[in-house]
């Protein structure tokens, strides 16, 4: 199915900002995509989509229900449900950006979406089994978005943090999210293997959230996943 059959489905039933989201959330769920990069669950996915899509947030959208949409702005709409439930592109690649800790952050396909079971502990700044005060210097392996290496520096306003990853690819994608924080002069990328680069540094606090799916389990993944870095 191409996008324009895709948009035929719909026929001129849809006008209003409430119409898209049932028929995205219907439309998602029907399709049994997986949820489980971004909101969750589809009503959020088609809200996180169709309010990228109109420039708003999507705790606006309710607000703004039965305002009518422009053919433009359905053709947009259009083109980012088709991406999420035929291409099964997941939506922070759509979006162009993806949460974490509560902090918004920039990603494409050159990252992984930010995700990990570390993000309360960072978020609690590890206590109580690290004294805040003791951290001058944090090194994150693996950084790939930024989005832990930049929560970090905010959660430790005292510290200086290096962020390492192999791929200069993912280092763009984190230098732009650095630049969007401000925190340029404290958090430093670096090119490197693990600690190859780090020219024997020590440091107070070190955090790595690594690879650890093995070709077994990628391969029984569903589609959303293989549109991340291998």
């Amino acid at each position: 199915m191409n996008l324009e059959q895709y948009t035929a489905l719909a026929g001129d039933a849809l006008q209003t900002i409430t119409d898209f989201r049932r028929w995205g959330a219907s439309r998602f769920a029907a399709a049994g995509l997986d949820f489980s990069q971004g909101q969750q669950h589809p009503r959020g996915e088609a809200d996180a989509l169709l309010a990228a899509a109109l420039h708003l947030e999507p705790e606006d959208l309710a607000e703004l229900g039965a305002a009518r949409l422009l053919g433009s702005e359905k053709t947009t709409i259009f083109k980012h449900f088709y991406q999420r439930e035929i291409l099964r592109r997941p939506a922070a690649y759509i979006t162009g950006e993806a949460w974490f800790a509560g902090l918004r952050f920039g990603v494409d396909e050159r990252v992984l979406i930010p995700r990990s079971l570390l993000e309360p502990f960072i978020e609690e700044g590890f206590a109580p089994w690290v004294e805040a005060s003791q951290v001058r210097r944090i090194l994150e392996i693996g950084t790939g978005s930024g989005c832990m290496a930049i929560t970090l520096a905010l959660r430790f306003p005292e510290a200086e943090v290096d962020a390492v990853d192999i791929s200069a690819d993912a280092l763009a994608v984190a230098h732009a999210n650095i630049r969007r924080y401000g925190l340029e002069d404290r958090v430093h990328l670096h090119q490197s293997d693990l600690f190859a680069a780090l020219e024997g540094r020590r440091y107070d606090l070190i955090l790595s959230n690594p690879p650890y799916v093995d070709a077994t389990a990628m391969a029984e993944l569903t589609p959303e996943y293989r549109h991340e870095p291998r």
